[in-house]
């Protein structure tokens, strides 16, 4: 009932034909926020410090490649009025309400950030790279360290690829036919026919993130961090901090993604019954009915080097 609640407050500041594809990317934004108990990883006394008004920078500017529904722009604008927000994204995003200090600009990262080269003290990516092509990713991260000013912050977050046991074992991918009694999961399998991966799947991109930062010659290496976190699917979570509230609104998410999981196996001439047994188990695994799953999510941040 809560969440129902949230949703339909956060549907009202968006036009209706969009309710639904921006209800759920506002709900992967809570599960974000609830993960790092606030908008990004780093402290708010670090953050607060990092968008603090100078005599050089009056007025500190923020951009958000990837926004999606706009919702981290629109939650940093209010907190940082004096703040300049920029969302980017490859759709148009056009909340109803938005406060002055926010905008949003069409594009794509793989035509370029030129127009953002130099100009922000915090450049925020949320799960866009995982859909860049991997030999397109590294020069990716490169155009978003390129948008910083100097002493400025990147915050690249993602999904890590796997998923994992209740013990936070890496499940390989579920199997037709019974085998020896592994624990396997079908929601290893089903992404890994989504996105064409070989199993056992493993993170990969996230060690490339921070080889990509290490390499980067403008990158402060000290600053460098990286923070892993689990999110549990159809149970509580056990010892995970705010474990109950992440598992319902994963569950919630999950069970939509395997909707969308369907139509595609439907455009790649996949037999209907043969979807429908693989959603059945997918489900069935999503809820908990099977075996308790968590799936797997990170963030890495460094600053640039200041100016000699």
């Amino acid at each position: 009932m809560i969440l129902l609640v949230v949703w339909s407050q956060m549907a009202t500041c968006y036009q209706p034909i969009y309710a639904q594809k921006i209800m759920m990317l506002n709900l992967q934004h809570e599960i974000w926020r609830t993960l790092l108990n606030g908008l990004c990883p780093v402290t708010k006394a670090e953050l607060d410090d990092l968008l603090k008004p100078t005599a050089t920078v009056p007025i500190p500017a923020v951009l958000d490649v990837g926004c999606g529904s706009g919702i981290w722009c629109l939650d940093m604008a209010h907190g940082y009025p004096h703040a300049k927000i920029v969302g980017f994204d490859l759709t148009q995003c056009s909340p109803s309400t938005t406060p002055v200090n926010c905008s949003f600009v069409q594009g794509s990262v793989l035509d370029g950030l030129g127009q953002f080269h130099g100009k922000f003290a915090l450049v925020h990516c949320r799960t866009v790279l995982i859909h860049i092509a991997p030999d397109k990713q590294m020069w990716a991260i490169d155009e978003l360290v390129r948008c910083l000013q100097p002493g400025g912050l990147l915050i690249i977050s993602d999904w890590d690829e796997i998923f994992v046991d209740e013990h936070r074992k890496r499940l390989p991918a579920a199997k037709d036919e019974p085998d020896d009694g592994v624990p396997r999961s079908w929601m290893t399998r089903i992404t890994n026919e989504i996105f064409k991966r070989d199993d056992p799947s493993d993170s990969i991109l996230r060690f490339q993130i921070e080889r990509a930062l290490q390499e980067n010659a403008v990158v402060d290496k000290e600053s460098l961090r990286m923070n892993v976190y689990h999110i549990p699917v159809g149970w509580d979570g056990g010892d995970i901090e705010n474990g109950e509230i992440l598992g319902k609104m994963a569950t919630i998410d999950f069970l939509d993604v395997s909707a969308r999981f369907k139509l595609v196996f439907a455009s790649r001439g996949v037999p209907a019954d043969v979807i429908e047994n693989r959603a059945h188990h997918l489900n069935a695994e999503i809820r908990g009915e099977r075996q308790r799953i968590m799936s797997r999510v990170y963030s890495i941040w460094a600053r640039t080097v200041t100016s000699t």
